[in-house]
């Protein structure tokens, strides 16, 4: 939980709306409400314990955001729309998708934002740092998700990137009517966060633009054994998996399935670095050494480490080597010798073909042109893209339609009904110049179905998530490319 000094730069009365005339005299102190705070004094404005208005003291996690001079012009953004966002700043893959973030909402705002409106976003890193505090990175994205609500009334957030960390902030802000939305948290466990099926009633408030794991781990037992010649009648996968939403959920999605296609399986797991090393020496020891080595871990660090270990244990030699999604990023890339990636095969969700999809092809042209980098060179960038759309539908759907709203946006309840009519109705392509033809569609009451640049997005209306082709992939000359796609329909 963050503190916050209630003797922090008291303001004023937060009963008095006006700070024309400030009067402490005037004051009915039980009147006092963050919202009535925020409405009459702006950003950073809380209850205090004295029940005036106070200026909460910054928060040195979350000093980016977008505007830029957001946090430092407050006075110049009494109007905007705040979303949060939660981010491992330390990695170039989240610096990035936190770079697509910032490109979606300045698309919106290039079209005059909500009927004048402007977006805004805080960016809030939640690295395991000692430069900040204490917090590992999960600690961080709970305390850094309850500033955003505390003192910015933040209800839709962007982020975590992990399913675990996603799973903690989900659960900690269960009631508060925030909307939590995932570029990249996979876990199938995630599903049973909020009820099904879901409706316009009941909608739900954790959402992700990532289709669940099962289809990974089903993906990854059969290009196994469709790599096993058919004179073998065996072959033996040794998996080593962080603990946790993530690792458990997809690595026993995995032997499930290799154990019915015929291959045999062992498995280790891990919570601490400590305890992963011994899993990846176990994993080759012994006269029964693996065939093939498969490493699960969400945390990029977990990935470098296992394929550094690699390169330096001969018990190594000729077994191959899979990871998951969260190595499809060139800090692995970076940090890892090519005589060790040459043995890597990975999977992902299929990124969609560029020559044959506007969508995704203007995407890359417009994240290029505004960071000078190609969004494939990194992980579920266009995820984080299409996520942050999604949430400035969702507000729009909610401010046109007239739901409840509170002085920096509307609740995440009324933005998961604006979720919800982004898969049917007349079909919209996410980008800047379709942003006008989705208000003028919210204006008469209708949905769209949009196109996004990670997927179709076509979520089911009972569980709010959907399903994509899945690919596996190799690096050649530090990028890369797809070898093989699972279209898969069931887990």
């Amino acid at each position: 939980m963050v503190h916050f000094d209630s003797r922090a730069y008291l303001a004023c009365a937060c009963g008095l709306l006006s700070a024309l005339g400030c009067s402490l005299a005037q004051t009915n102190r039980e009147d006092c409400t963050p919202q009535a705070c925020r409405e009459a004094f702006g950003l950073r404005s809380v209850c205090g314990d004295e029940g005036l208005c106070e200026i909460s003291p910054a928060e040195s996690r979350c000093s980016v955001s977008f505007p830029e001079d957001l946090l430092l012009r407050p006075e110049a953004y009494t109007d905007i729309l705040v979303v949060g966002s939660l981010f491992d700043r330390s990695l170039a893959t989240h610096r990035a998708r936190e770079n697509a973030i910032r490109l979606a909402f300045r698309g919106a705002n290039d079209q005059n934002g909500l009927e004048g409106r402007r977006f805004g976003v805080i960016f809030c890193n939640i690295a395991k740092d000692a430069a900040f505090d204490p917090l590992d990175r999960t600690q961080a994205a709970v305390a850094m998700a309850g500033y955003l609500r505390d003192v910015y009334g933040v209800r839709a957030i962007i982020g975590p990137a992990a399913s675990q960390d996603t799973l903690a902030v989900a659960e900690a802000l269960r009631g508060d009517d925030v909307l939590v939305i995932s570029p990249s948290a996979t876990s199938p466990i995630l599903t049973d966060l909020d009820p099904v099926p879901a409706s316009d009633e009941t909608p739900g408030l954790v959402w992700r633009t990532a289709p669940p794991d099962s289809l990974q781990g089903i993906a990854i037992a059969e290009d196994m054994r469709g790599r096993v010649p058919t004179t073998e009648t065996s072959t033996r996968v040794a998996v080593v998996f962080e603990t946790g939403p993530y690792g458990e959920f997809l690595a026993d999605a995995f032997q499930r399935r290799f154990r019915d296609l015929g291959g045999m399986t062992t498995a280790s797991s891990f919570e601490t670095s400590a305890e992963r090393d011994e899993a990846i020496l176990r994993a080759v020891a012994g006269d029964e050494r693996a065939d093939e080595v498969l490493f699960v871990s969400s945390q990029t660090q977990d990935v470098i480490a296992f394929l550094r270990a690699v390169e330096t244990n001969p018990s190594y030699d000729g077994v191959k080597l899979f990871v998951t999604d969260s190595a499809a990023n060139f800090d692995v890339v970076d940090n890892t010798s090519p005589a060790i990636l040459s043995r890597v095969r990975g999977t992902r969700q299929a990124p969609l073909d560029e020559e044959e999809n506007f969508v995704f092809r203007l995407f890359l042209t417009a994240y290029s042109g505004a960071y000078g980098e190609d969004a494939r060179q990194y992980s579920f960038v266009a995820n984080a893209f299409d996520a942050a759309w999604l949430v400035a539908y969702g507000m729009a759907w909610a401010e046109l339609r007239g739901g409840p709203s509170g002085p920096f946006g509307p609740g995440g309840s009324a933005i998961a009904r604006g979720l919800r009519r982004t898969y049917s109705g007349q079909p919209v392509e996410i980008r800047a110049s379709s942003w006008p033809d989705v208000l003028a569609s919210f204006r008469a009451g209708v949905g769209v179905d949009v196109t996004g640049a990670s997927s179709d997005l076509d979520f089911d209306p009972d569980t709010e998530e959907f399903r994509a082709p899945i690919e596996v992939w190799v690096v050649r000359d530090r990028q890369f490319e797809g070898v093989r796609r699972f279209s898969l329909q069931s887990p």
